[in-house]
């Protein structure tokens, strides 16, 4: 019994392994520069979803950053039939770059290296060692990049670029671009869409399988942010409610509402022509509306939000 449970644990160890190395921030990779494209996670909470099929996860997470801001720890909720509580660490250097990724699983005391990274004098990538499962890791020379007019050649992978230094080729995996987000083709049968908010977080990806010639939709994660109200990276543009038995904030859109009590919200466009008038149950509900500004009022309290 001991022998299946932990088995088990390396399971879901290894299917976070992906999620926790980048969460919320994926981008082709680049062998040279791995932080291309890829912002530092600024908000207090984020949330997400995980549906396949009639099936589906949730996670949720809260951020602590370090005084010194060379830390940033995610508290991770993985919503699985029994709640799963992982812990994972970002550290950076005083350039802002990013140097390792450690993570522990609770009740586990200690932390496991993920991914480490080092660099050289300029910036530039030098190695990089990624364990795939505690004690299990591969490591990378960079100093033995092979280069070529459009690419590069590391380990035997050619990686091809475009003229905005975009990733289009790793091996055998192709990516084409469009204005929010990029195509991952992984090869004749399966592809992933990713699409992302104008501040670079990912918004949405969408895993695909070819069945008799048509695209089947597989699996879809789909992300949502909050900031604090006192957080000084918040643009202002979601207001979070400080009141305890509200919150009322704009994502990408939608507006999300949390009420302890059931209440009637009435949403309206700055010009004041009322867009939404329902009546919202205790908890947390999302309210599909336009990209834009909006009023959102609830009781005698009234909210400006944005939504993306």
């Amino acid at each position: 019994m001991k022998k299946i449970l932990f088995f088990i644990i390396l399971l879901l160890m290894a299917s976070e392994m992906n999620f926790a190395q980048r969460p919320f921030q994926e981008r082709p990779f680049h062998p040279v520069n791995p932080q291309i494209g890829q912002p530092r996670i600024l908000v207090d909470t984020v949330f997400a979803k995980c549906t396949w099929g009639e099936n589906f996860s949730e996670t949720s997470a809260f951020i602590e950053r370090s005084k010194d801001g060379l830390r940033d720890t995610f508290y991770y909720t993985h919503h699985y039939t029994n709640p799963l509580t992982e812990i994972i660490v970002h550290e950076y250097d005083a350039d802002n770059r990013l140097i390792s990724i450690k993570s522990k699983i609770l009740p586990a005391a200690s932390f496991y290296v993920l991914i480490e990274y080092e660099y050289d004098s300029s910036g530039r990538l030098t190695r990089l060692a990624e364990w795939s499962l505690p004690g299990v890791f591969e490591s990378y020379d960079y100093s033995t990049i092979v280069y070529t007019d459009s690419s590069y050649i590391l380990n035997d992978i050619e990686y091809v670029f475009d003229a905005e230094d975009r990733l289009i080729r790793a091996g055998e995996i192709t990516y084409s671009y469009f204005e929010n987000g990029y195509s991952e083709n992984l090869g004749p049968y399966a592809k992933t869409i990713y699409y992302f908010l104008e501040n670079g977080y990912l918004s949405k990806k969408i895993f695909y399988k070819l069945f008799e010639e048509e695209w089947i939709q597989h699996t879809v994660w789909e992300t949502a942010y909050r900031y604090k109200a006192d957080n000084p990276n918040n643009p202002n543009s979601n207001a979070t409610i400080k009141n305890t038995l509200r919150k009322v904030y704009g994502i990408d859109g939608a507006v999300m509402i949390y009420s302890g009590k059931p209440e009637t919200v009435r949403i309206y466009a700055v010009s004041g022509l009322i867009v939404r008038n329902i009546q919202t149950s205790p908890g947390n509900q999302s309210i599909s509306l336009s990209k834009g500004f909006y009023i959102v009022k609830m009781g005698d309290q009234a909210y400006k939000v944005m939504v993306r």
